[in-house]
């Protein structure tokens, strides 16, 4: 299975989005929900390119994911 790496900052942003979108969409329905402070989990992977410039990525973001394994430090 490929896995795709979204960055960080678009994965809030797409949260985000979607939460604004939904209670957009909410005004004026019969049933409406009221947003309570959220905790985001997330798994992320970190990398340097060349320039030395450090990126941060969600690993297995969205519903296609099952399950994401990791292998813990040599020094675990």
């Amino acid at each position: 299975m490929t896995e795709s790496l979204i960055g960080l900052d678009d994965a809030i942003e797409a949260l985000r989005a979607g939460l604004t979108s939904a209670m957009q969409r909410g005004i004026g329905a019969p049933m409406q929900f009221a947003l309570e402070p959220i905790e985001l989990t997330i798994q992320a992977a970190v990398s340097k390119d060349a320039n030395g410039k450090i990126g941060w990525s969600v690993i297995g973001i969205g519903g296609s994911v099952s399950a994401v394994h990791t292998r813990p430090s040599p020094s675990a």
